[in-house]
């Protein structure tokens, strides 16, 4: 048995914790229902109700034409329980008696019941008024012989509903055992009784025919349990640990057949029920024996969708609108003659929405959440990716399922709404630190500056630029600023799959294709077809003029690029006319959550001097002689913890050990751990100008003084040499790492070292990190901007 089938079934039949009856108890709901009145006593009821504020049809009602129906002589094919409260909805079942549901419209082989329970009079302090209104349910039931008090063994409130619904087919199936259909809906349905028992003729199977509108298929996705406990169709992780419900018909109107209701009857005791959620319930148990619900377009939702003439039913409807579809069709006009949705869809419940922002850390992503709820619904939580779709394509989203909900509302009043929560997220977030600023800036631009309705500007990434993503979003935050548009960076696939237009910008990798010599036939080849995709001529002739751009973190040989491809290299000093500067280093803060670049100015001290080991190794890349024979050197004077693949020269390599790249936060990993060493080995895998990476950064965030080989010159123009111990000033490395172990039994050095400043030239560390929003600079942006305007 497949496992989610095994879980359902266990969930399905667990103890149930509501309060049903015994199977086999005397049957209460049989006592005198034996007939429906013809009297019509609505002025009665209408003085006892209060119904105040509910428009009442004046015209008589006539004789409707009964479609031609087969009639089972044995029992009636069809046994209807219509949902109500039975306070607040007196309105609602009067115009369904005086429709669709009364005695001379109802095909004969047809029974529908108003479904109630002991209703809750508790809250009604008046005596007066609470006697009055017990006499009008009483008037009720002995009029039109429905079950509206203790008939069931359940109580009028949300969270017994599913108890309503086990009941109700438990008297269905003992009331009516000849019955091939169950159906339950609720009573702001319009229903073409007729119509339902035709479609459900033309059938070839009655046995396990589950039959509604599904969730799944009308949104395109599953609907999954609210874990918050102050909402009333809460769900707890223990009791149901699934991530998403199975597919189910949604309660406002489904139909089962007669063998699946039997064995809810059968087995009501031992059935249990998702809280007030009767229709995720039903679903549950139908699938423990194998029975799923299938979509039927023809139970039609006016908070959904408009009004169709060829609907089966229509459910969200206003009194007025039921009465009005009854006339319609007594005057033979379309279904939907006369449909507008200000009158005819019920008046809204509230709706509540309310805005999280996701742990990034856990998922690696900005994940903005939306929670829709309302009274006795079941909530709707849906993902937004601030920087992946435009706020207003993600409105449009809330304000389908909002109606989906709720019925009617303002798609600008969600809008407004969303934006306003959302604006005041980033707030709070830049307030209380919960996010480094480069996962905001682009979410802020959006919110606060862009026009809503503008069409996006579309930056778009490869599959392994991914690791500078918050770089680009900083970055084209500020180049397009000027646009008011608003602006997307998302990854390829993303492009691929919900944009259909180019891209104004396509940022790939070195990483990419073996770009790493760009004369690689496979590295020529990607780049021939991202300009053949995105319609770039030589002639730069195409209407949408998407600009490529490569980013290059690794010393690598560019001089074969093509002239068209902007440059964002590692490497400083290129002969290259769309060539930018951007260096490892710098751009490692785009994978970062705990520190900013400010945070290199003044040096970090994290942990006592005296609690320090010595010194850290950790690096995934053994290629390397020097740094491998630096870390025999040390080692031997003293001991060296190799923390990665890499164990020196004379050992082999430890798989063991994490590899520092392949973690999501692995920058911040590294000067978690660096901060209990004194010293760092921080070697280049290059000496190149320009190239500085991380391996420089991460010890001094951590308080630690790294040990340096690069390209001396270029480090010393930023950083502060009597901030790190650089072995390129050393003719030998032996005698780099006798000067390490000079500075390590040296308090007075040590310190010295330790209080210097990282940084050395204020005006360079704003170029280099300007695209940073901690950064008061544009430096990077600017020269970007300059390049997208320049020809080849």
């Amino acid at each position: 048995m497949p496992l989610l089938v095994f879980f359902l079934l266990y969930v399905a039949l667990a103890v149930t914790l509501s309060s049903s009856a015994p199977v086999g108890e005397q049957d209460r709901s049989t006592v005198a229902i034996t007939r429906r009145l013809s009297e019509d006593p609505i002025t009665s009821f209408q003085t006892l109700y209060p119904v105040d504020g509910v428009q009442q049809q004046e015209e008589s009602v006539h004789q409707a034409p009964v479609l031609p129906v087969v009639v089972n002589e044995s029992g009636p094919a069809v046994v209807i329980g219509v949902k109500t409260r039975v306070i607040a909805n007196f309105a609602y079942r009067q115009a369904i008696r005086e429709t669709w549901a009364s005695q001379t419209d109802l095909p004969r082989d047809v029974k529908v019941f108003f479904v109630g329970c002991r209703p809750s009079l508790g809250d009604i302090y008046n005596t007066d008024e609470r006697e009055r209104i017990e006499k009008a349910i009483e008037l009720e039931k002995q009029t039109y012989g429905d079950l509206l008090t203790h008939e069931l063994d359940c109580d009028d409130s949300y969270i017994d509903l599913t108890a309503k619904v086990k009941e109700f087919i438990r008297f269905a199936t003992q009331m009516f055992p000849n019955t091939s259909f169950v159906m339950v809906g609720n009573d702001d349905i319009y229903l073409r009784a007729g119509h339902l028992v035709n479609y459900l003729l033309k059938g070839s199977q009655s046995e396990h025919l589950y039959l509604g509108q599904v969730w799944d298929k009308r949104l395109g996705r599953s609907t999954s349990p609210v874990g918050d406990p102050t909402v009333p169709n809460y769900v707890s992780e223990s009791f149901y640990p699934m991530s998403s419900f199975p597919p189910y018909a949604r309660g406002l109107l489904y139909l089962i057949p007669a063998d699946c209701a039997r064995f809810i009857t059968k087995n009501q005791r031992r059935l249990s029920s998702l809280g007030g959620m009767d229709d995720v319930s039903v679903a549950v148990w139908l699938l423990s024996i194998q029975v799923h619900v299938e979509h039927t377009p023809a139970f039609s939702y006016l908070g959904f969708q408009g009004c169709e003439d060829t609907t089966i039913s229509l459910a969200d409807l206003t009194p007025l609108a039921i009465r009005s579809i009854h006339s319609n069709l007594l005057e033979q006009r379309n279904f939907c003659h006369g449909f507008s949705r200000s009158t005819w869809q019920k008046v809204g419940i509230p709706l509540e929405i309310k805005t999280y922002v996701q742990n990034i850390k856990t998922l690696g992503v900005l994940e903005v959440t939306s929670t829709l709820s309302a009274p006795g619904k079941l909530s709707v939580t849906i993902p937004y990716y601030p920087v992946a779709e435009t706020l207003s394509a993600y409105s449009r989203i809330v304000c389908q399922q909002a109606r989906a909900l709720v019925g009617n509302v303002s798609c600008r009043e969600i809008t407004d709404k969303l934006r306003t929560q959302q604006q005041d997220q980033v707030k709070n977030s830049e307030v209380s630190g919960a996010f480094a600023p480069q996962f905001l800036k682009l979410w802020r631009y959006n919110l606060f500056a862009a026009d809503l309705e503008a069409a996006p500007v579309i930056v778009a990434y490869s599959k392994m630029a991914a690791y500078s993503a918050a770089m680009l979003e900083c970055l084209f935050a500020t180049v397009f600023e000027h646009t008011k548009r608003p602006i997307l960076v998302v990854p390829e696939d993303v492009l691929r799959k919900h944009y259909q237009s180019s891209p104004d910008i396509f940022v790939f990798s070195v990483l990419d294709s073996n770009c790493f010599i760009i004369t690689n036939p496979g590295c020529q080849q990607r780049i021939a077809d991202y300009f053949r995709e995105f319609s770039i001529s030589d002639e730069n002739k195409s209407t949408r003029s998407t600009k490529l751009m490569m980013i290059a973190g690794e010393p690598t040989d560019t001089s074969e690029l093509d002239d068209r491809v902007i440059l964002l290299s590692a490497v400083s000093g290129l002969s290259r006319k769309l060539h930018a500067h951007g260096s490892v280093a710098s751009f490692s803060f785009a994978e970062r959550l705990d520190h900013t670049p400010m945070d290199l100015i003044t040096p970090t001290y994290a942990v006592s001097e005296e609690k320090r080991r010595f010194c850290a190794y950790l690096y995934a890349r053994c290629d390397r002689p020097q740094r491998e024979y630096m870390f025999d050197v040390l080692n031997a004077m003293e001991p060296v913890d190799a923390l990665g693949v890499c164990a020196g020269s004379s050992r082999p390599r430890n798989l063991s050990h994490r590899a520092s790249r392949f973690s999501l936060w692995y920058n911040d990993d590294a000067v978690a751990t660096f901060r209990q060493y004194k010293f760092v080995i921080a070697f280049e895998n290059s000496g190149v100008p320009g190239y500085v990476t991380e391996k420089l950064i991460n010890p001094f965030l951590a308080g630690s003084i790294p040990i340096y080989l690069g390209n001396s010159t270029t480090v010393s123009q930023l950083y502060n040499p009597e901030s790190f111990i650089d072995c390129g000033h050393f003719a030998k490395l032996v005698e780099c790492a006798a000067y390490v172990m000079q500075v390590h039994k040296s308090p007075e050095l040590y310190a010295r070292m330790r209080r210097a400043s990282p940084i050395r030239n204020i005006t360079a560390f704003k170029e280099a990190f300007s695209w940073h929003p901690s950064v008061p600079s544009s430096d990077l942006a600017d020269k970007v901007a300059k390049m997208l305007q320049m020809d080849p």
